[in-house]
């Protein structure tokens, strides 16, 4: 199982990272302010303001994931969940981390890294702003959040199965 040294590192790393990115708003909210008073006062935008904002918050709910899993702050549906007996728990956390966590997670971790890949092969610029930052940076950060998210999810579930126990050891409902 995954819940000693590697799932402490694992959350450790999510905090570290989380907590690092949050640092983020400060500069964010500078550059905010500076876009503003720019606009009102000399009448001219900052063509990079509005990039550097999306980038930014890519940044905070990418690398965001894996934390807030890791402190069980994603959404639940614990109204009929707290309801259920234990097994009927078990199973449903089973078939949840199976089909609705780890198979789209392997599809976006795949899909991510080859737009990452293409992204840096291409030389992709964002063309849609004046300033047309490259692409690839951003998608590092997405590849980078998905893998601390999967990894964090593996540790939880892995934590959720060394808790339960053996399907015997669940009371009959």
């Amino acid at each position: 199982m995954m819940t000693g040294r590697f799932g402490k590192a694992v959350t450790r790393i999510n905090d570290i990272v989380a907590r690092a990115a949050s640092l983020l708003i400060y500069p964010m909210m500078f550059l905010l302010f500076s876009e503003m008073v720019t606009r009102f006062v000399a009448w001219k935008s900052l063509l990079f303001a509005y990039d550097i904002t999306w980038m930014s918050f890519a940044a905070f709910v990418f690398v965001g994931g894996g934390y807030a899993l890791s402190h069980d702050v994603h959404i639940k549906a614990d109204l009929f969940y707290n309801r259920m007996g234990r097994r009927a728990k078990r199973r449903l956390t089973f078939f949840s981390y199976a089909f609705f966590f780890f198979l789209p997670m392997a599809a976006i971790l795949y899909s991510s890294f080859r737009m990452l890949i293409k992204s840096i092969v291409v030389g992709e610029y964002a063309n849609y702003t004046p300033w047309a930052p490259p692409v690839w940076p951003v998608r590092i950060v997405l590849c980078f959040g998905f893998i601390l998210l999967a990894l964090q999810g593996i540790v939880k579930f892995s934590t959720f199965l060394k808790e339960t126990g053996g399907e015997d050891t669940c009371p009959k409902n």
